[in-house]
């Protein structure tokens, strides 16, 4: 199978004038203020920047009503070359809810459609397939020989299992075993694109001040000290109690000396600053009417607080809440 040459060939242009975007989930207005802080303007219904290129980071659907006009947007700079797209679990998950396994039956439960209602309200039923196809195409990660990016979490195991199994890095390399749960394929993906997670937190003295979730994530990139506590640990707000034991069996810290990750995925719900000299994630919770952010990368081996650029939210993107 052959290798993704387009993504090849934009990144061997313009390895070192990257400008990479945050989850936009929908914000369509939002992000045309980010461009334009960026320095792109509209050229023949394509943005673009005349020495740069934008790292869309995934997480494109969802939340926000404008959701068909920002896929229109991304897409035309991916066909024009002004742009790379990667594969967000959100796009990952409304695959698995529209493609139907042997049985007949979907991949994903039909009770989470819920978390897609402003796609299927923004997206005409005939124009879903298009979308989802397209969705198929966008690389799990990229690297350069400076930079790695990808949507959640960079676990080199998960990494070299995608290499291995997706020549394209695509999930047309290996559809149905991507999306059947329980699969090594399903659990490589689940990675990189929803991070680690701690699970079967019921038993934990909790109080109703904190919201219980089915998987908290991580600041899984952090090398945390020998007894750490629940909200040293996970990004939504947590009480100060030790952290369980079950988060040493899943935390994969990243290398201070690895080469430097952007990351998006985690809603961080602080104003957008840089993680670490060799992390950063560019998720600021745009659909949570706080910020779109971008990282414009330029070659440097640690990241420049400077270089993070955002915008707030723009209130002429409707959001839809699901939970």
């Amino acid at each position: 199978m052959e290798k993704n040459i387009h993504l090849s060939q934009v990144l061997y242009t313009y390895t070192d004038n990257l400008d990479i975007i945050g989850d936009v989930h929908g914000c369509y207005f939002t992000l045309i203020d980010l461009l334009k802080k960026l320095g792109y303007e509209q050229k023949n219904n394509v943005w673009q920047h005349p020495t740069r290129i934008a790292v869309f980071i995934g997480d494109y659907i969802d939340r926000g009503l404008n959701t068909l006009q920002t896929l229109e947007l991304i897409k035309a700079m991916v066909d024009a070359g002004k742009a790379i797209a990667l594969l967000g679990n959100h796009e990952f998950n409304f695959i698995a809810i529209n493609t139907l396994d042997e049985n007949g039956k979907p991949y994903r439960e039909p009770r989470k459609i819920r978390q897609h209602k402003a796609t299927l309200e923004s997206i005409p039923e005939d124009k879903r397939q298009y979308w989802i196809d397209w969705f198929k195409t966008l690389p799990i990660f990229i690297e350069t020989e400076k930079l790695r990016i990808v949507h959640a979490a960079w676990i080199d195991e998960k990494i070299q299992f995608i290499k291995q199994h997706y020549p394209t890095l695509t999930l047309n390399d290996n559809l149905r075993q991507s999306l059947r749960r329980g699969t090594e394929y399903f659990n490589a993906l689940n990675c990189l694109l929803k991070g680690p997670e701690l699970k079967n937190l019921d038993k934990l003295p909790i109080d109703d001040n904190y919201k219980q979730h089915s998987g908290l994530r991580i600041k899984w990139w952090i090398n945390f000290s020998e007894h750490p506590t629940l909200d040293e640990i996970i990004i939504d707000p947590m009480p100060k109690i030790p952290a369980p034991a079950e988060f040493f069996d899943v935390v994969k810290p990243y290398p201070n000396d690895a080469k430097p990750l952007i990351i998006g995925h985690f809603t961080i719900p602080e104003k957008p600053h840089i993680l670490s000299d060799n992390v950063t994630c560019i998720d600021f919770a745009a659909y949570k009417k706080k910020w779109l952010a971008a990282y414009r990368f330029s070659g440097e081996k640690h990241f420049i607080p400077d270089n993070l650029i955002f915008v707030p939210y723009n209130s002429k993107d409707p959001i839809i809440e699901w939970s």
